[in-house]
């Protein structure tokens, strides 16, 4: 982050953006002292009130109404103005100018270099605020879709038509999903042994993801896992009684037990893997949650809020608004633990997923590739944008039959942040991407519409992750490079 800019008020006699420039700039709170963030290329900067105000007269800044500017010496005002030149010269202020519209991809011709397979849509377990059994009744369809597992033939087409369709890319991914995927457990190997082999012939790479419960993680699918490659991501709620409340088995019976001794089997031969909770309204702390997954073994995990579609056990739409304090408690107990160094190589989503893109200044305009390069499968096989868009209006295609008509793609290619009308003037739209398409869809009946109290859940996040990169790099800098590299590490985003 650049230097702090000098903190007095003076009006601005030159200016600083040429015919039509403006900029956009957010004022978020450090503290005692302001950040200024860069809309469009999610830079961080100190800011100082005379800053704020000699940015509000040059047209553009978001936020609270600026202070009115002194009448102090030339010098100090000068040397504000010099900084802010200087945040102009080097790019970490943006200036805008009126451009044309840019036109989205070409979604006939995007490649496709990901697969979500439904390798089953069975589930051992019943979590009440599942969101893939909200339409259709506790158990006879999940989705959308029968209960049942992935055939054979129809998961190898799936590699084949996922290797046909890559273009050039030198890597391409296949996600087992389900339902509980190591259900249909044979299915997965030889899958992942297709894909392989099909990867080595064609001088790529294959990685592997996998959403699992935990509860069937005995040696032998860990031993399926391990020679394959595959690194699950298992779904654990935090505390027993808040886990087993939400989570419990198809008799009714908890699973925390379960899902606890194999996520044990399992760091004991990765302690890299990461652990997914979903918040819901039985534990609204972060804290609790993070400290319960970190006593199982968990180094990495991801906390989300479950979603507000099913109120019985999820938040509720408004429920989100009740996490902003607890989300700052969350980054207090955070910034504690890593200036004491307790949290070397532990990864905390979405808090390091969001400091880590405002410290390397990643920006986007799609919140993941569903839809876009990324669709999934059913388990007959069928083509669509996401597992949470299984509706015919949203069908693709088949692996079966290679009727894949790319162009179906456009609405999600069109859904970019930049281009909805919901998102396209919010301020942490480059950073939030525009909210989960398939959490949009099913609250509001349209993948680019997200739910108001969601977005304010976000802002606070995105507040709260600037104030703790503010705090790192002002208190233990050392860790920023090591902590956040270049490539995000892998797992759940925000």
């Amino acid at each position: 982050m650049p230097g702090p800019l000098p903190g007095h008020d003076h009006p601005l006699h030159a200016p600083l953006l040429g015919p039509g420039e403006r900029v956009q700039v957010v004022r978020l709170s450090a503290g005692q002292e302001w950040l200024g963030l860069d809309v469009p290329s999610s830079t961080l900067f100190w800011l100082s009130d005379s800053a704020w105000g000699l940015l509000a007269e040059a047209g553009g800044v978001s936020g609270s109404a600026p202070p009115p500017l002194g009448t102090e010496s030339p010098t100090l005002r000068d040397e504000a103005r010099d900084e802010l030149v200087r945040l102009l010269q080097q790019g970490d202020i943006t200036r805008l100018s009126p451009t044309p519209e840019p036109h989205p991809p070409d979604a006939a011709t995007q490649p496709v270099t990901s697969l979500s397979l439904g390798i089953s849509t069975r589930c051992n377990l019943r979590c009440r605020y599942c969101f893939g059994r909200q339409h259709d009744g506790p158990d006879g369809v999940l989705y959308h879709q029968p209960r049942e597992h992935m055939p054979r033939h129809v998961a190898l087409a799936a590699v084949d038509f996922l290797f046909r369709h890559a273009g050039d890319a030198p890597v391409v991914t296949v996600n087992f999903f389900g339902g509980e995927p190591l259900l249909n457990p044979e299915v997965v190997r030889d899958t992942g042994t297709a894909a392989l082999e099909r990867a080595r012939a064609e001088n790529r790479q294959v990685e592997f993801a996998m959403t699992t419960n935990g509860t069937l993680l005995d040696q032998a699918r860990l031993d399926m896992l391990g020679d394959l490659g595959i690194r699950p991501l298992i779904s654990l709620d935090g505390p027993r009684e808040v886990h087993d409340a939400a989570r419990p088995f198809a008799n009714g019976r908890g699973s925390y037990r379960s899902a606890a001794d194999g996520a044990r089997r399992a760091l004991a031969r990765d302690p890299s893997l990461m652990a997914r909770a979903t918040m819901n309204g039985q534990c609204t702390s972060y804290v609790e949650i993070a400290e319960s997954l970190l006593r199982l073994g968990f180094r990495r995990l991801h906390i989300t809020a479950a979603s507000p579609v099913n109120p019985a056990f999820g938040l509720g739409r408004e429920g989100f608004d009740a996490l902003h304090a607890p989300f700052t408690a969350f980054c207090d107990w955070y910034l504690h633990g890593v200036e004491e160094g307790r949290f070397r190589d532990f990864f905390f989503g979405p808090l390091d997923h969001l400091i880590g893109d405002l410290y390397r200044r990643r920006v986007g305009v799609y919140p993941c590739t569903a839809g876009l390069t990324g669709l999934y499968v059913t388990p007959a096989g069928d083509l669509y944008p996401c597992f949470r868009a299984v509706r015919p209006e949203y069908r693709l295609g088949s692996v079966l039959d290679d009727g894949f008509d790319g162009s179906l793609r456009r609405p999600f290619f069109a859904a970019a942040a930049d281009r909805r009308p919901a998102c396209a003037d919010c301020w942490a739209r480059y950073i939030c991407r525009g909210e989960c398409m398939g959490d949009n869809l099913d609250e509001n009946g349209d993948i680019g519409t997200p739910t108001p109290a969601r977005c304010r859940l976000t802002h606070h996040y995105v507040a709260e992750a600037a104030r703790c990169l503010a705090h790192l790099s002002r208190h233990v800098p050392s860790v920023l490079p090591e902590r956040f590299p270049s490539t995000p590490p892998p797992g759940c985003r925000a």
